[in-house]
C-alpha cells in the first residue's frame, strides 16, 4: 500500500469512527486521553474533546479503584470485553456502560483502546426486575406461570418449599394443577386449554392434594393469561393456602346448625310450655288467693325476658348488615314506644344522621332505654345526644358501680337480682357487628351514660 493510499484508510477509518453512536476512545495506561471521538465526548458531558482532555480517566469512575482492576486485567489477559461498571459525567450523572477494552503496542508506546456504551436504562430495567423478583418471593402466597403446555417457566420462593424443592429444578416441570384440570374436565377444551386460546381470562378454583414439601393442602387459586405487547406469553397462577380456613368455616357451620337448633328449641319448645304455665295461673287465680302466685308469675315474665333476650343474642350471631342511612333522633323515639315507663322521659339531643341496619340500631336503642329505666326507676329522664364519631345515651339514674364496671358487659352478669344479664351484652354485639366500640361511663348528671363511637355519620 503507498503512503497515499494509506493516509486514505486513515482518514476513511477515522471518519467513520467519528459518526459511531458508539463511544470509542484511546487512553494511556496511566489515564490520560489521547483520542476520542464526539460519541464519548458526549457520553462523559464533556463540552469538547479537548474539554474531556484535561480531566483524567479515572476521574470518571464511580469506584475509585475500578479503573486500575480493570488496567490489571487488560495487561493481563490483553482484552476485556463488555465489562459493565458506573461512571460519573462531568455533569455529575451517574451512568451504567458496557466498555471492551485491548492492550496496543505502538512505536510510541502502550495504550488501551475500547468501546463504551450506555447501558443505564438497561440496568434500571433489571434492577426493576430484581426488585418485582425479591417482591414476588417474599410474597407469602403461591405464584407461578405456566406456558402453553402447562409447564413450570416461573416459580416464587413459597411455591418451591410447597414443593420441598427449589425454583430452578421446578422449571420446566408439569404442573399437577394443570394435569388435574385437564383430567377432570367434563367439556372440551379444559379450562387451561380455553386461557391459552383467549376463549375466557380468568378462572378460579380450589386445588386439593399432597405436596412434597407442605403435606395435604387446600389452595385457593386464579388463573390469568399473561400478555405482554399484545402476545400471549403464559398463565400467570397465584395461590393461597385455605385449609385452615376451610376447617373454621366448616366448624362453623356446624356450631351455626347446633345455634339453628337452640334458637328452634328457646322459641318453640319453651314457649310452649311456658304459655300453658301461664294459662294454668290464671285458672288458679280463680280457684283461690294465694301470694306464691304473685311469686309464680314474676318467675313467667323473667322466663319470657330471658328468651327475648336469648333469641335476640342469638340472631347477632349473623354478621351480615345492611346498614343505610338512619335519623337518629327519629330511631329513638320509635324505640322509645316500646319501652317507655309511666314516669320515664326521653330528652332528644341528636340531630345526625348515621349509616347502620336500622332493625339492629333500634334493638340497640331499646336495650339501653330499658337498661335506663330498670336500673334508675319510672321517673328516669333519659337523653340522647351526638358525640364527633358517634353518640350516647345517657340517664340520671344511679350510675353504675364503680367495682364492677369492668363487668358490665359480660354475659349473664347483672346488678339486680332479677336481670338477665344479656342486656348490654345485646348491645355489645350489635355495635361490634357495624364496627363499632361501646364504653360505659358516668353521665353529666351523674346517672349511667353509653358513649357509641366509630359510628359513620351521613351529611
Amino acid at each position: 500500500m503507498t503512503g497515499d493510499e494509506e493516509r486514505w484508510a486513515f482518514e476513511r477509518d477515522r471518519r467513520l469512527i467519528e459518526r459511531l453512536p458508539v463511544g470509542v476512545f484511546r487512553s494511556t495506561l496511566d489515564g490520560r486521553f489521547v483520542d476520542v471521538n464526539p460519541a464519548f465526548v458526549s457520553l462523559l458531558g464533556a463540552e469538547s474533546e479537548s474539554d474531556l482532555k484535561r480531566h483524567d480517566a479515572g476521574r470518571f469512575y464511580a469506584d475509585p479503584d475500578a479503573r486500575d482492576r480493570l488496567v490489571e486485567r487488560v495487561e493481563r489477559d490483553g482484552r476485556v470485553s463488555d465489562e459493565e461498571f458506573e461512571l460519573v459525567t462531568l455533569d455529575g450523572d451517574r451512568i451504567w456502560v458496557s466498555t471492551t477494552l485491548v492492550l496496543s503496542e505502538s512505536d510510541d508506546g502502550t495504550f488501551l483502546e475500547g468501546t463504551s456504551q450506555e447501558i443505564t436504562s438497561r440496568k434500571e430495567r433489571e434492577r426493576e426486575l430484581r426488585r418485582y423478583q425479591s417482591m414476588v418471593d417474599a410474597m407469602q402466597d403461591a405464584a407461578c406461570i405456566y406456558d402453553a403446555d402447562g409447564r413450570f417457566v416461573f416459580v416464587n420462593e413459597y411455591l418451591a418449599e410447597f414443593y420441598g424443592t427449589t425454583k430452578e429444578a421446578l422449571a420446566g416441570e408439569p404442573s399437577t394443577l394443570v394435569e388435574r384440570l385437564r383430567t377432570e374436565a367434563t367439556d372440551e377444551p379444559d379450562p387451561f386449554q380455553r386461557l391459552v386460546d383467549g376463549v375466557i381470562e380468568e378462572f378460579r378454583g380450589e386445588h386439593e392434594t399432597e405436596f412434597p414439601g407442605h403435606g395435604h393442602a387446600i389452595v385457593d387459586y386464579r388463573l390469568t393469561r399473561l400478555i405482554v405487547d399484545g402476545d400471549f406469553e403464559g398463565v400467570v397462577a397465584v395461590g393461597r393456602e385455605v385449609t385452615e380456613r376451610n376447617r373454621r368455616e366448616r366448624a362453623l357451620e356446624r356450631a351455626n346448625d347446633r345455634l339453628d337448633a337452640f334458637v328452634s328449641i328457646v322459641s318453640h319448645d319453651l314457649r310452649n310450655p311456658l304459655g300453658v304455665a301461664e294459662g294454668r295461673l290464671e285458672l288458679a287465680r280463680e280457684d283461690c288467693d294465694s301470694d306464691h302466685l304473685g311469686h309464680v308469675e314474676r318467675a313467667h315474665d323473667r322466663m319470657q325476658t330471658l328468651i327475648q333476650d336469648l333469641l335476640t343474642l342469638a340472631r347477632e350471631t349473623d354478621p351480615t348488615i345492611e346498614p343505610v342511612s338512619v335519623d337518629l333522633g327519629e330511631i329513638a323515639e320509635t324505640s322509645w314506644r316500646s319501652v317507655q315507663g309511666h314516669g320515664a322521659e326521653l330528652v332528644v339531643e341528636s340531630t345526625s344522621a348515621v349509616r347502620a341496619d336500622r332493625q339492629r340500631l333500634q334493638q340497640l336503642l331499646e336495650n339501653l332505654f330499658r337498661n335506663a329505666v330498670e336500673h334508675g326507676g319510672d321517673a328516669v329522664t333519659i337523653t340522647v345526644g351526638d358525640l364527633a364519631d358517634g353518640f350516647y345515651v345517657a340517664d340520671d339514674g344511679l350510675g353504675f358501680p364503680g367495682d364492677d364496671r369492668e363487668r358490665l358487659f359480660e354475659r349473664g352478669y347483672s346488678t339486680r337480682e332479677e336481670g338477665t344479664g344479656f342486656g348490654l351484652v345485646i348491645v355489645e354485639s350489635v355495635a361490634a357487628s357495624h364496627g363499632w366500640d361501646v364504653a360505659a361511663t358516668d353521665g353529666d348528671d351523674g346517672g349511667a351514660r353509653i358513649e357509641v363511637t366509630g359510628v359513620d355519620r351521613v351529611a
